[in-house]
């Protein structure tokens, strides 16, 4: 129900600084971008996309007695989001930094369910067929650490995301453990390293690595992992405007 997007930690920390990056996290990827206004202040923007494919075989449910056929389950997210983030050094040489960024996303989900019983008794399609619609809104605030030296950056984040659904098309997903309109919470943590080669300031190459830990309140199912193999690139420096 649920999958958490890479951090978005652009990691500027000078006027003009421009990144666009690209993530790859398995199922999907993320557009992530952001510009530095100032020294301090920067604006950021991400899209994320994920798709992915689950079969569930036929087993007997022992709560409600009766047996759950096989079926098959595609899952559609999308969200778009922007942010701003402010960041500030804490020694002379502004190797540390600190940063908190916040921002607000909107998207939406969609489930198509199909029964597979029917396919394999006779080789017939699936008699079965479900969709669910679901929008989806998110904010987040996220702290972070910062280590930079010239080619190398290491940044250590926390992001906490507060997520609400809201159903459409006649459909509900309170059979999954989904409530309309309740905001679920979310604690996201991860680790970035992100390597620039030297001769190609404007390029760089991403690892990033974290887990996702839910509230309380969250019941159904979601993915815990957070992160991938990213690629960047500076359109500031890349086009010789760089500071």
């Amino acid at each position: 129900m649920y999958t958490p997007t890479a951090a978005h930690v652009p990691g500027l920390t000078r006027k003009h600084q421009s990144r666009f990056e690209s993530n790859y996290a398995g199922t999907g990827f993320d557009l992530m971008g952001a510009y530095a206004i100032t020294d301090r202040l920067a604006i950021e923007g991400s899209w994320y996309f994920r798709h992915e494919l689950q079969y569930v075989d036929s087993a007997y449910h022992p709560i409600s007695r009766y047996w759950q056929v096989p079926d098959s389950v595609r899952y559609l997210r999308l969200l778009s989001s922007i942010g701003l983030a402010y960041t500030f050094p804490f020694d002379r040489d502004r190797h540390f930094f600190l940063s908190t960024s916040a921002g607000y996303g909107k998207g939406r989900l969609r489930m198509s369910e199909r029964d597979m019983s029917s396919r394999n008794a006779n080789g017939m399609p699936p008699a079965h067929f479900s969709q669910y619609y679901a929008s989806m809104q998110r904010v987040y605030v996220q702290p972070a650490f910062l280590v930079q030296y010239d080619a190398v950056q290491v940044i250590a984040s926390l992001r906490w995301s507060w997520v609400r659904y809201g159903f459409r098309h006649g459909t509900t997903l309170e059979p999954f453990d989904v409530s309309p309109h309740r905001t679920y919470g979310f604690h996201e943590v991860a680790a970035t390293l992100r390597y620039t080669p030297p001769k190609i300031r404007w390029l760089a190459f991403e690892l990033q690595l974290g887990e996702a830990v839910a509230s309380r309140k969250v019941t159904f199912l979601f993915h815990n992992f957070v992160g991938g193999l990213g690629v960047a690139i500076d359109p500031v420096r890349l086009f010789g405007r760089a500071p």
